[in-house]
This record gives structure tokens, C-alpha cells and sequence, in this order.
């Protein structure tokens, strides 16, 4: 059956010498493998460039639902990128935010308020001005909304530490390693309520930015069983060294 659905490109592989596999997630059908042959010649309208980490696309595929794969008709860009390919940092936020998505989406069905999120937070981190080197800790916060482990913000007074593991604030300190010490905490608790579009208010250090990256990366991994080491995390690093 030919359907059209809007789609978010997370990774793509080369499968032959003219032919991609795009993993996407899409509006209507979640998570899928995508592929699309002729993106090297010169005749074809759906060129590599195309299928960038985050590019925002609408699609025309041939979907049948116990396909592992289902071929794509028509691809066009809906919004194209102004800024991100250009910027060294948006460009490598849009590889970790793609990682990220790549690691942690599993769902092969439709969820339209998840799907706006992922699809609006693209487009403004393209399109924003100012406070681009906090997007990435900012949607990591936001994202944990749909990710089931979104923590009890009631039960946060200023000095608590944070249980990646129980996704709850403490009082005392957790005997494990796995927590955000009283002053990540805070500020983690305000990634949480800031909207992205006001994400130049928050100023902060190079180490402290990083370091809050690490613990952001830590708590996915102690939530949800097999988020690996992120390729694109040194990156970053490197970018704000």
C-alpha cells in the first residue's frame, strides 16, 4: 500500500553501489528501515544530502507491515536546513541528538505527540539565534518525558540529590555512583521546565556543560537496558573544550 507520512532521518547505511537503508522515524508508523535506490545518479531526484542525521523529510512509500524494510517512491525535504550543515556546532548536536534517537526509539507505531517534539526541536535548532550549546541538554530533558522515566518533580527541595537508577530525588546521598550531586541537580531540575525556545537564558561554563552531558548520558544508560557509548559524545566534548 502507498502512504505518505512526514519522517525523521536518524541513520542511514549503504546497501549497494546505488541504493540506501534510511532508519527514520516517521509520523505514522514509528520507527522503520526506509530504502531507495538511485541516490548516486545523476537522474535522481533523491540525492544523498537527502538523508543527512535529522533531515526533515515527506516520503511516498510502499508499506506493508510485516516488511522489515519498505521501499521509498517519493522523497522530498520539507524544511530544508538554513544553518545546521553549515554550523560545526548544530551540525554535531544534530549527530548526537541522531545517535541518541537511533539508541533509545523502539516503537514501530505512530506517536504524533512524540513526533512533534522530535520534528519542532529540529527545526529550532536550525533556526535559533542564540543559546545553541545548551539545545542537546535541553531536548535530552524534554525527550525524558517520553521515555517512561520522567521523575516526580514534587518531590524535588533545593539540596536533594538525584538516583539515576530510581529516577528520584534524595535527601541523603544514594550509596551508589550512580546520582547527580545537590548543584548538577538543581540545574537539571530547571533543564526540565525551561522550553527550548528560551534555552540562551541558561549560561553556563564549558565544564560544568559537559559534565552535565555525562551525568544526562549516564541516567539514559541506568534507565533503559543497552544504550552503548555514544560515537558522537567526544565530539562534542571536543566542541566545547
Amino acid at each position: 500500500m502507498l502512504e505518505k507520512t512526514r519522517g525523521i532521518v536518524l541513520h542511514q547505511i549503504k546497501y549497494s553501489d546505488s541504493s540506501v537503508i534510511i532508519h527514520c522515524y516517521t509520523e505514522k508508523f514509528g520507527r522503520r528501515s526506509l530504502m531507495i535506490s538511485g541516490v548516486h545518479s545523476r537522474k535522481s531526484s533523491a540525492k544523498a544530502a537527502l538523508f543527512q542525521p535529522l533531515s526533515l523529510l515527506e516520503m511516498e512509500i510502499y508499506f506493508r507491515e510485516k516488511r522489515d524494510i519498505h521501499r521509498i517512491k517519493e522523497v522530498r525535504t520539507t524544511i530544508p536546513f538554513t544553518s545546521l550543515p553549515f554550523d560545526i556546532v548544530r551540525s554535531s548536536m544534530a549527530l548526537f541528538v541522531a545517535e541518541l534517537l537511533y539508541k533509545t526509539l523502539k516503537e514501530e507505531k505512530g506517536e504524533p505527540e512524540l513526533f512533534e517534539f522530535l520534528y519542532s526541536s529540529v527545526h529550532f535548532l536550525d533556526a535559533a539565534e542564540d543559546g545553541v550549546a545548551n539545545f542537546h541538554l535541553i531536548f535530552m530533558a524534554h525527550y525524558i518525558r517520553f521515555m517512561g522515566f520522567y521523575p516526580d518533580m514534587n518531590s524535588y527541595v533545593p539540596g536533594a540529590w538525584f538516583d539515576m537508577r530510581t529516577a528520584s530525588f534524595n535527601l541523603k546521598k544514594p550509596l551508589h555512583r550512580d546520582v547527580f550531586p545537590p548543584d548538577h541537580t538543581k540545574i537539571f531540575t530547571h533543564l526540565l521546565t525551561l522550553p527550548v525556545s528560551r534555552m540562551a537564558e541558561l549560561s553556563l561554563s564549558t565544564k560544568l556543560r559537559n559534565a552535565l552531558l555525562e551525568d544526562m548520558i549516564k541516567f539514559y544508560q541506568a534507565q533503559q537496558e543497552g544504550i552503548t557509548d555514544f560515537k558522537t559524545y567526544p565530539i562534542l566534548r571536543e566542541i566545547f573544550s
